[in-house]
């Protein structure tokens, strides 16, 4: 697991392995799993936003070489070539058209899941400083793990690394597409909430929710 510094200085009750039977410790796997949930949506919007603009750069590339192709054998405007340039004129077109309304609607969504996670994380934090838990909340070394992994990156890491990975996705590399799971698991939070999630349906702390083996 990574950030060892920031788990070792985590404020909270002692170190002691347990903590299932007590009333915070479903809380704070809760907030975990929001924590996670709000990281993929960010990675969707920023993956959303990537792929956007890639189609209008795929577009543009595609009209580069019909028309060169164009150019070079002097062919009259009849010809196949000819149609594919005009329809690649016309999707380009209909792709910026639109392209405004899509990224306004991926940054709408960047900021809400950006929000959610401010909240659940201000949450969590709340949850595991010793005035709100106390000394009878023994929180184990799993539950430190998870709550490191939510709370280890700021922001504009989280931004940095979905911003790369899109642009990655968007090159052809095999990197698993955040809306395909609850959870992405190339992100620590997603992975801690997908834990989370997992020890809450293995104690009975979700209703509803996925059930794990």
């Amino acid at each position: 697991m990574q950030y060892e510094f920031l788990r070792a200085s985590l404020d909270v009750a002692p170190s002691v392995e347990g903590g299932a039977g007590h009333p915070l410790y479903t809380a704070v796997l809760l907030a975990v799993v929001e924590v996670g949930r709000a990281a993929r949506d960010v990675a969707i919007s920023v993956s959303g936003e990537a792929a956007a603009h890639a189609r209008v750069a795929r577009i543009k590339r595609l009209l580069v070489g019909v028309e060169g192709q164009i150019a070079e054998r002097g062919v009259g405007p009849s010809t196949a070539l000819q149609d594919a340039a005009d329809a690649l004129w016309a999707e380009l077109s209909s792709v910026e058209t639109t392209l405004p309304i899509e990224i306004a609607f991926r940054h709408d969504q960047r900021d809400r899941a950006q929000r959610r996670m401010r909240l659940a994380r201000a949450e969590l934090r709340g949850l595991i400083t010793p005035a709100a838990a106390g000394p009878s909340f023994p929180m184990g070394q799993e539950l430190r793990d998870l709550v490191a992994d939510a709370i280890c990156r700021q922001m504009p890491e989280i931004m940095a690394h979905a911003q790369a990975e899109g642009r990655a996705r968007c090159a052809g590399a095999p990197l698993p597409d955040p809306e395909c799971t609850d959870f992405h698991m190339t992100q620590p939070e997603g992975c801690a909430g997908w834990q989370a999630q997992r020890r809450l349906a293995q104690t009975g702390g979700l209703e509803g929710g996925d059930q794990f083996p």
